[in-house]
């Protein structure tokens, strides 16, 4: 007879678990990737094609030629490579500058120079602020002009400065030599050609040539008078009025 076998037939439990792990492995897997489609970062595609680069700056190069200073009052030609400084002046690549001063409303250059180097002995904390070591006549754009070497006490160097009157102003051209003695600067070597190209703006309206080459100038009464008999006066007569003489004091 044939032997019958009453246990029902074993199952694949292995190939089941094997088949239900697969399928949670995908399903885990597909929500995952929905989830970074989602909340993950994205380029923005269209800023990256539209974006232009940023240009290289571009250096502004040093003229090659003197910088003309223009005002209403004078001309003046300076270095190109000098730089213009905040507080007036230009200064060259070692460090000294050339300073460019005016005093208006003056009659007299000596006169101011006299008022000038007396306040200077008390303008110090009540001591001097300046030594006046060497004065002499000269001239610029061909008007009368002082040149004087001056030390200067506080900031401690000594100078050269050079003063003219030009319209009832007085113009002071000096070096701020820095650490180096004025004589040895570079403001120094060019000195002499910035004083030669000043070109006062003179309204020589104010002025007619004297008759019979004379300017009369006793008595002084009025402010024209004044004018007329000044310093800066008789250098237009002189450069203007064929014939002229002087002044009849």
């Amino acid at each position: 007879m044939e032997e019958i076998n009453s246990q029902p037939p074993a199952t694949n439990s292995t190939n089941h678990q094997g088949l239900t792990l697969s399928i949670l492995f995908l399903l885990l897997g597909l929500v995952v990737g929905y989830t970074s489609a989602i909340y993950l970062p994205r380029p923005n595609i269209l800023s990256q094609k539209t974006r232009t680069p940023t240009p290289t700056p571009t250096s502004i190069p040093t003229p090659d030629t003197n910088q003309a200073i223009n005002t209403p009052k004078f001309k003046i030609t300076i270095p190109p490579n000098w730089k213009p400084m905040d507080g007036g002046g230009y200064q060259a690549p070692d460090g000294s500058t050339f300073v460019l001063t005016v005093f208006v409303n003056q009659d007299s250059l000596s006169d101011y120079l006299a008022k000038k180097d007396k306040t200077d002995q008390t303008a110090w904390e009540g001591q001097p602020s300046k030594k006046i070591i060497s004065s002499k006549k000269t001239t610029v754009a061909g008007l009368p002009a002082i040149q004087r070497i001056e030390e200067w006490l506080a900031p401690d160097y000594i100078t050269i400065n050079t003063y003219t009157l030009v319209d009832r102003v007085i113009y002071s051209f000096y070096i701020s030599p820095f650490e180096i003695p004025y004589d040895q600067t570079e403001v120094y070597e060019k000195y002499q050609s910035i004083l030669d190209s000043f070109e006062p703006i003179s309204s020589t309206s104010e002025f007619t040539c004297p008759q019979n080459g004379w300017q009369d100038c006793m008595p002084i009464l009025n402010e024209e008078g004044k004018l007329a008999c000044s310093s800066e006066a008789m250098a237009w007569y002189k450069a203007n009025c064929p014939g002229f003489q002087g002044a009849a004091l």
